[in-house]
């Protein structure tokens, strides 16, 4: 089985490469505290 790339003990936030309004990265990361970049969601 292939190991996992990403663990989270909890909700994971998936921030990919489209456009983001103010606050909504705050805002989804209260409610998923994990954080998980994919397809030039790390440039945020």
């Amino acid at each position: 089985m292939p190991m996992p790339i990403v663990q989270c003990d909890g909700p994971a936030t998936l921030l990919g490469g489209g456009a983001l309004g103010k606050g909504d990265l705050a805002l989804a990361l209260t409610r998923a505290p994990c954080l998980v970049a994919a397809d030039g969601g790390a440039r945020h």
